[in-house]
């Protein structure tokens, strides 16, 4: 019954509103995500804002250094003289190796500070996009939970699918008792003879129905229907308004 007629499941049709588990779930997730790309985006701004400090920290410390130097190198210059000219002169060579030291270091810090400043920026680009799609997502399960409701049907013994049931389940048990002996299971009744394709004749002038069954394949399987059929038609079984129904296989 399962398997060849479907009908293993009976309907019903009273319902009641239960709590809706599929969208509270889903809209807690949904304000979990919300949550969490919100506090990613708070800590990004702060650690922008260091950065923006260590960026102008960076760039006056470089020219403080370099203003120091500029008054040392202006005094220097101021006391050359013929008698010691080339010692001031070894004075003014170190200060500029100092200055070319101090913007080369502060050089190098200010483009690894502005390298991390546009991975933040671009990371927190990306969290503006998923912090619009984690309130669309919130919006949408809000929406379903407090406007959809959620029923639970009432299963109800639907009367009709169970004689149906309980029809095929005795004619199934009548076919192989009568016409096989009960020498072949249920699955091959089904598999082999019931499904089995075949056409309908009409004789005597639509009193006489005869369904010829195409050849079987099995030897064995041939011999069992045509018992199978003799045995049918010995019964002379007729429908409710008086026609012979008759069955054979095709040679």
């Amino acid at each position: 019954m399962t398997k060849h007629c479907n009908l293993n499941v009976n309907s019903g049709f009273k319902k009641r509103t239960v709590f809706n588990r599929t969208a509270f779930n889903r809209l807690e997730k949904a304000n979990k995500a919300l949550s969490y790309d919100t506090r990613r985006m708070q800590n990004a701004r702060i650690m922008l804002e260091k950065i923006r400090v260590q960026i102008e920290k960076n760039k006056g410390g470089e020219e403080k250094k370099l203003k120091k130097l500029e008054a040392q190198k202006t005094r220097i210059e101021k006391k050359i003289s013929e008698q010691n000219a080339a010692d001031q002169r070894i004075k003014l060579g170190k200060i500029a190796e100092k200055k070319s030291a101090i913007e080369t270091a502060h050089g190098e810090r200010a483009r690894n500070l502005s390298k991390n400043l546009k991975e933040l920026v671009e990371k927190m680009n990306m969290l503006v996009k998923r912090i619009e799609k984690d309130h669309a997502e919130v919006e949408k399960w809000e929406k379903r939970f407090n406007d959809t409701p959620l029923y639970e049907i009432e299963p109800e013994m639907d009367h009709t699918m169970t004689n149906f049931k309980i029809l095929l389940e005795n004619s199934i048990f009548y076919t192989k008792s009568s016409f096989f002996d009960d020498k072949i299971g249920t699955e091959m009744l089904f598999r082999v003879f019931i499904t089995h394709h075949g056409d309908p004749e009409i004789l005597d002038g639509g009193k006489k129905y005869r369904f010829k069954l195409n050849k079987f394949d099995n030897k064995g399987h041939m011999r069992k229907a045509k018992k199978a059929c003799k045995r049918f038609n010995e019964k002379h079984i007729r429908t409710s308004d008086g026609i012979l129904l008759e069955m054979a296989v095709k040679r």
